[in-house]
């Protein structure tokens, strides 16, 4: 997930159109796996991305009915944004997603 995010971080700096990150649920394990893994995102423009150790449910507490849950499992395909929404990224790495049968 460290990779993933800093790739987004990466990629959304470069981006014609950059849009504002948020890194939410930014507890200790997860700060943990930064700070081994990635020690310089404490520098990234706090402009770009913001860390925030509460849940995106708390964090966005006041704007849930703008909340935006992208899917690769949804059925809907969106051509647009819209500026006025928040789009939630899901951060959990699924490696065993496609898992390969084993012949004996």
């Amino acid at each position: 997930m460290v990779s993933q995010i800093t790739h987004c971080y990466s990629y959304n700096r470069q981006s014609l159109h950059p849009v504002k990150l948020y890194c939410t649920s930014f507890g200790s394990q997860t700060k943990a796996e930064f700070d081994d893994k990635k020690p310089e995102y404490e520098r990234w423009r706090k402009s770009e991305i913001i860390f925030e150790s509460k849940p995106y449910e708390e964090f966005f507490e006041n704007e849930k009915e703008n909340l935006v849950y992208l899917t690769a499992d949804s059925p809907n395909t969106i051509d647009t944004f819209d500026e006025s929404k928040i789009y939630i990224i899901g951060g959990i790495v699924d490696k065993n997603r496609y898992k390969v049968s084993k012949m004996y």
